[in-house]
């Protein structure tokens, strides 16, 4: 199971792809004639329901200290799992599979330019000793940031009959900067962690 940080970070992203989601199922729905608009629209209410419960376990999850933070994994996991499930049903139901990995999509690699900066300002932090292995981090970032961006551009010029294939080069670079990302939260960590002790 990942770390109390890298989880804490994945809840962030989630509920960044809860919001894209929905958001793009609500204006979806107002373009469906009437028995499929209200359709969608319980399906949407459902997810927001979902979405909330998420929210309030990730609340509880900011309180609690890394020893404890197991107490909401599982009740947010299941909030998770029950959203996803909605919102695979109601892409499929209404042809919107399309729009709502766009709006994922859109809506994580604004959250990737936010950890980046963020992870820029920590590098500019460590000792100068250390400070080109974190810039070598920060910029492996970029370059995987960049890539992603470039198969989600690619999805916007796809045929509808293309775009599932080049979505999954843009899943299989999200991956590669997760992944990314995780090593460098995980460096940042040990290395703030080893500076604490050495002040102890």
């Amino acid at each position: 199971m990942e770390g109390f940080n890298e989880f804490r970070e994945s809840v962030k992203a989630r509920m960044i792809e809860m919001a894209a989601v929905v958001d793009a199922f609500g204006k979806k729905a107002d373009e469906l004639q009437a028995g499929a608009r209200e359709e969608m629209r319980k399906a949407v209410q459902e997810m927001q329901a979902h979405q909330k419960v998420f929210q309030e376990y990730a609340d509880r999850l900011r309180q609690y200290e890394s020893e404890a933070w197991e107490k909401s994994a599982k009740e947010l996991e299941k909030s998770w799992s029950e959203f996803e499930k909605l919102a695979s049903y109601a892409a499929g139901r209404f042809d919107s599979e399309r729009e709502a990995f766009t709006a994922r999509a859109e809506a994580q690699l604004k959250n990737w330019w936010s950890v980046v900066d963020q992870y820029s300002e920590r590098a500019a932090q460590v000792a100068d000793e250390e400070r080109e292995r974190f810039r070598s981090l920060i910029d492996d970032l970029r370059h995987k940031q960049k890539n992603a961006e470039g198969w989600f551009h690619q999805v916007g010029a796809s045929n509808a009959e293309g775009w599932k294939t080049v979505a999954k080069g843009f899943e299989d670079a999200w991956c590669q900067f997760d992944s990314a990302a995780k090593t460098a939260a995980g460096e940042f960590e040990k290395m703030f962690k080893g500076q604490g002790d050495k002040k102890e």
